[in-house]
């Protein structure tokens, strides 16, 4: 039957070419791009043509391996495709080598490849044959700025090629004048398929046009400048501003106007400005600081280098900067080419705020000030915030350790005091650069609809204007959404104590129409590259690799570089070491790649990836060309722990990494040899556990995704389990079809986040694992790549400003507020009033609440470790922990396993509800939900010789001259007992922390016990989030019952970031984000009247008991009612037990339920041999 089919189509295509009939008019609105899903559609449009242009090709394995491949829909339904990729479809021509085939064949030098694609595979409907590809190239050349041709190989004896359009030009080999007898060329150029503007200079006949243009956009300068404002703009002479248009039909379809008037002294304070040489040309006086502790590191004295050098050939070569003269790009040499501010701390210590900085007194920009469009850049009103540094690092500097001057555009009424101006002015330092001033300031950009190609060819005519500028700035609000011609842009790094209100875009002249270049490196370029590498901080390294590379034939590094105007721009060093099988196993790659496409010699590791800052636009070329280069279909970059601590590691981060793809880990279960047979025991790249890294991944075809940036501030307070599925959703939540990148997301916290120092085994034990909130996976994760990190406590939220209050001294202003505060461990109220001659927080007494609580408790515990467990240090002391959460059961485990002999721990459980807050039993997770294993808890803790005092309550406590708890009295309702302490962990009530309670009452949000929310995790301030334990939904929805508290945590921040990544991702965008959360809200419906979100995900508890008893609880989501009363319903369903809790060492204890629907409720498991992962 298919052979019938191929016949017809074939007979079709013969027809319609011979008989050619008025076809119908697609536009560019129809095309889409597709992906492998797409490919049975895709066959279907196989016909006689495409079959005599690219064989018997497998179309799967071209769309695979292709770039970009577009399609195009009439009525839904697809009637063309087209697969471009950086080479022709000659089984013969080695990929690598095309562009010399070019020139000694067709004399064609004006095609290269970073100007041009080939078309790979064509497909369509026959009835489509001359009217399906203008769109197509339409979008690509839009899509893609660069791109001047498109190119396809066409055989012997194909007479015709009115497929490619009327624009198509044949071009044979040179000396031959028949295409049947040799393959001949289709050549397709970018003028050929959109409008042709006239660009002048604007005049005053223009103003009603330019007017009427702008308003469409905003109708803001219409309000404050009236109708004229262009037209009196033009009127003034001598100024440095210039206006120019794009014209059609007589008419003005798009405008540009720029300023030469720029605050340079402004843009420094704000900014690291330092790659860009501050915007003016390469002075000898520049200045450059470095962090303390990253100081210029020179090359090695090492022999090879010596002997390198060595060589004849090596005579003196002229420096970078002689090189550049005359050349296009001459100020594009850059000292200081990695200096940045990166969101990674080397320690928890450098991350902690000086309380002697007044950050807040810095720039702030006064609520009254009045916004100047065309003088922005120009005044010093400002707010301040954080950004992501992946452009331009090598220097992990952390937040809030600010550079050394005072900023001179604070505001009058609003100096730091002098003792924080001393500390300033001696702990901030700001880069001199002396150069002339270099760069123009781009004030508007609008172009009228259909007429978006105009705004690329103003922006490209506006270097014309000033001829001695090579910086073109763009300022941008960060809630303004992505710009198609901001892709050509580089968003410079704001400085750590930045107050600019908006983001820093530029663009440099060189990286307009240069000829740009990748070539593998010889030994020949080593002067070069040693000049290129000593602008870096620790080239050592880096430098290795490139000797060896082009030195020892059988080396496994491979160094290419990227050169334009013929001076290096940009160094990649490759490898061919990959352990694709322990990848396959541990991460999810099968959502990104084709296994059986990857083989092992196909794929490489990126090592290191060094670029200009102002060439960064081009890195998705640079990684395409490594690839067509060095024959790798696929490659990997592991970002290990040390890789981002300073400290330790001897690389950059790869400042392309937002152009690679990251990849989720595997969640990998425990294999146990006592329970897997040997045959079906899994291989070892599966059971293994290699050093914990992210994965990221780069091919062809994922360089060619749709991708966009957010510059949305989002300050997120906590980092609790509802925070990290909130973050891991957000910055890692990317589907094939589109990549966001999320610039400023940054994430308050006193700690940071958590799990990102090494565990003993004791700490492992008194962490209480919930669902997938594991040690190993967030390090697998690896957060700190996506965010910047804030080490403080939220302190006021000012919501007129749209800033918080950090540490009680610094303002960090945001777009969008999302608070994951939670609930914290408190002081028990104490019965008799304590007279604190010290400290209201005795040493010796410990709440643990983070994963740095546990490592402090932990790191001062093994001081008095050898102390503890001597009779005459501890006489007839203890160590007290109090509390009936389970949590406090895992503590009393760990102090076991750390070496604390039973007999000097004791343990007291106060009755439920009893000295606790009223609204403490709300939570679901307060002691254990059978009672059968609380009984069997309590006899192990017995057994092993602790004392239990269970139905006591805290009292009061005596504290010694030294600040430490000496006696704790507990009381029940029949006895008083003393004991001696020697520490005491608290685990008693929980609730919101004072300082969280005060900063959401004092900023107006409304507070009903908890923060309240609507459907839509938005408080009544609709810039102001929340999610988690702090949280409650309004009474109009009479949902408590439905609160987060009652689910599992994970999953109510995977919610909010699938909203966030909705609400956030721009319309035109959503087509291609599949994971949104397809919620729509009908006209006249408010968010109010809305449903609540669904929650489905069981809660999952798992922790080491005393006696090394491993306990596992799993349950339904919602609010549960207490065991002994739902026993007691005809509607309890059937309880199924097995084992003995009594005698663990011989069976372990499995308890299920299963409700009247016959659906399993809850299960229960202690056991004394299984290991659970967490």
């Amino acid at each position: 039957m298919s052979m019938v089919n191929r016949a017809l189509r074939k007979r079709n295509t013969i027809f319609a070419l011979s008989h050619p009939r008025k076809e119908k008019t697609l536009s560019k609105e129809n095309v889409k791009r597709l992906n492998l899903r797409d490919i049975p559609d895709i066959l279907s449009l196989e016909n006689k043509i495409t079959e005599s242009l690219f064989g018997d090709e497998d179309i799967y394995d071209i769309v695979y391996n292709s770039f970009i491949t577009l399609g195009i829909e009439d009525e839904g339904k697809l009637v063309g495709a087209v697969c471009f990729d950086d080479y022709p479809s000659i089984k013969s021509l080695p990929m690598w080598s095309w562009e010399a085939w070019l020139r000694n064949i067709f004399n064609l030098d004006m095609i290269n490849t970073l100007n041009s694609k080939w078309i790979r595979l064509l497909v369509f409907d026959v009835r489509y044959v001359t009217s399906f590809l203008p769109p197509i190239l339409q979008v690509l050349f839009s899509e893609f700025s660069t791109l001047k041709f498109v190119v396809q190989a066409i055989p012997p004896n194909i007479k015709t090629t009115n497929f490619l359009t009327n624009d198509v030009t044949r071009i044979l080999p040179k000396g031959n004048i028949s295409p049947q007898t040799t393959t001949t060329l289709g050549l397709l150029a970018r003028k050929d398929f959109f409008t042709n503007y006239k660009i002048r200079r604007a005049v005053e006949e223009d103003n009603d046009d330019v007017v009427a243009i702008i308003d469409r956009s905003s109708s803001t300068l219409k309000q404050i400048y009236g109708e004229y404002y262009i037209s009196e703009l033009l009127r003034v002479e001598g100024t440095s501003r210039h206006i120019i248009v794009a014209e059609m039909d007589g008419y003005a379809v798009a405008v540009l106007i720029a300023n030469e008037d720029v605050n340079y002294a402004v843009l420094n304070e704000s900014f690291e400005v330092g790659p860009f040489h501050g915007f003016r040309t390469v002075h000898d006086d520049d200045d450059f600081y470095y962090s303390t502790e990253l100081k210029r590191h020179s090359l090695p004295p090492d022999e090879s280098l010596i002997e390198l050098f060595a060589h004849d050939h090596f005579t003196p070569q002229p420096s970078l900067s002689s090189y550049s003269q005359g050349s296009s790009s001459e100020d594009i040499i850059i000292p200081n080419l990695f200096t940045s501010s990166e969101s990674s701390s080397s320690s928890e210590d450098e991350w902690t705020l000086d309380p002697s900085l007044d950050l807040s007194t810095l720039m702030v920009r006064r609520e009254e000030d009045t916004f100047d469009l065309f003088g922005y850049l120009r005044v010093g009103s400002q707010s301040s915030f954080l950004s992501t540094c992946l452009l331009n690092t090598d220097a992990f500097i952390p937040s809030f350790i600010v550079q050394k001057t005072i900023s001179k555009s604070s505001s009058l009424d609003l100096r730091p005091t002098k003792e924080v101006s001393d500390a300033l002015k001696k702990n901030i330092q700001i880069p001199n650069f002396p150069g002339q001033p270099d760069a123009f300031a781009l004030e508007v950009l609008v172009s009228d609809t259909n007429h978006e190609a105009a705004a690329k060819i103003l922006l490209e005519s506006a270097f014309e204007c000033f001829n001695n500028k090579n910086y073109c700035l763009m300022c941008c609000p960060s809630t303004e959404p992505p710009q198609n011609f901001l892709k050509d842009f580089v968003r410079v790094t704001p400085r750590n104590i930045s107050v600019f209100p908006h983001d820093l875009f530029i663009l440099h002249r060189s990286t307009i129409d240069s000829k740009m270049d990748v070539r593998i490196s010889v030994e020949e370029d080593s002067p070069y590259i040693i000049e290129f590498l000593h602008q870096m901080m620790k080239p050592s390294a880096i430098f290795r690799q490139y000797v060896s590379s082009v030195q020892n034939k059988n080396s496994e590094f491979l160094t290419l570089i990227m050169t334009c105007e013929n001076q290096i721009v940009g160094l990649a060093v490759i490898s061919e070491h990959v352990d694709m099988d322990y990848l396959y196993a541990h991460y999810t790659l099968y959502k990104w790649i084709d296994e059986s496409k990857h083989g092992g010699d196909t794929v490489g590791t990126l090592e290191n990836f060094l670029i200009y800052p102002v060439f960064q636009r081009y890195c998705r070329y640079f990684l395409n060309q490594i690839h067509r280069l060095t024959d790798f279909s696929l490659l990997t970059y592991a970002v290990g722990f040390d890789d981002l601590d300073s400290n330790f590691r001897d690389r950059p981060l790869l400042n392309c990494i937002h152009y690679l793809v990251p990849v989720s880990p595997r969640r990998m279960p425990d294999f146990d040899p006592k329970f897997i047979e040997e045959s079906c025991f899994p291989p070892n790249s599966v059971t293994e556990t290699k050093h914990v890294f992210s994965l990221f991944v780069s091919m062809v075809r994922l360089a060619g995704l749709k991708r966009i940036e957010v510059n949305t501030r989002i300050v997120v307070i906590g980092t609790g389990d509802t925070a990290m599925g909130f973050l891991e959703t957000l910055v890692c939540g990317s589907g094939p079809d589109l990549l966001v990148t999320f610039n400023n997301v940054t994430v308050v916290s006193p700690h940071g986040l958590p799990f990102y120092r090494e565990i003993s085994k004791a700490r492992n034990i008194i962490t209480v694992t919930r669902g997938q909130t594991a040690y190993h996976r967030i390090l697998q994760m690896n957060l700190r790549i996506h965010v910047n990190i804030v080490h403080g406590v939220l302190g006021a939220i000012k919501r007129k400003k749209k800033a918080i209050v950090i540490n009680e001294l610094t303002l960090l202003p945001y777009d969008y507020l999302v608070l994951f505060c939670g609930e914290q461990y408190k002081m028990p109220s104490l019965r008799q009033k304590v007279r604190r001659k010290f400290s209201a927080f005795p040493e010796n007494v410990f709440m643990i609440n983070t994963d740095s609580d546990v490592i402090q408790v932990f790191n001062k515990m093994q001081k008095y470790k050898k102390f503890l467990s001597d009779k005459k240090f501890m006489g007839h002391d203890f160590l007290i922990v109090y509390g009936n959460d389970i949590r406090s059961v895992a503590c009393l485990a760990a102090l076991i396993e750390h070496g604390i002999p039973p007999n000097f721990l004791a343990f007291v459980e106060p009755t439920n509800c009893q000295n606790f807050s009223s609204k403490t039993p709300e939570s679901p997770n307060l002691t254990f939900p059978d009672p059968e294993i609380a009984e069997a808890v309590d006899k192990i803790i017995v057994n092993l010789g602790v004392k239990l005092f269970k139905g006591f309550v805290l009292d009061d406590w005596n504290i010694s001259t030294e600040n430490r708890v000496s006696e704790v009295v507990i009381i029940s309702k029949s006895m008083s007992v003393s004991l001696g302490c020697k520490f005491i962990f608290i685990y008693a009530e929980k609730s919101i922390s004072n300082k969280t309670f005060e900063a959401i009452n004092k900023a107006g949000l409304v507070f009903d016990g908890r923060l309240v929310i609507d459907s839509r995790f938005c408080t009544n301030d609709p810039f102001i989030f929340a999610a988690g334990p702090l949280t409650k939904y309004s009474r109009k929805y009479q949902a408590d019952h439905k609160n987060h508290i009652y689910y599992n945590a994970q999953e109510v921040g995977e919610t909010i970031g699938r909203f966030f990544r909705e609400m956030l991702i721009p319309e035109s965008f959503k087509s291609f984000e599949k994971s949104s959360t397809k919620r729509t809200y009908p006209d006249g419906i408010s968010k109010f009247e809305s449903s609540l979100p669904d929650f489905h995900k069981p809660i999952v508890i798992s922790c080491v008991l005393p006696g090394e008893i491993h306990y596992l609880s799993i349950a339904t989501p919602g609010k549960h009612v207490p065991v002994e009363l739902m026993m007691t319903s005809d509607d309890y369903g059937q309880l199924l037990v097995t084992g003995d809790y009594e005698h663990l060492e011989r069976q372990g204890y499995f308890r299920l339920h299963v409700n009247r629907m016959h659906i399993v409720d809850s299960m229960c498991c202690l056991s004394k041999e299984v290991s659970l992962n967490t």
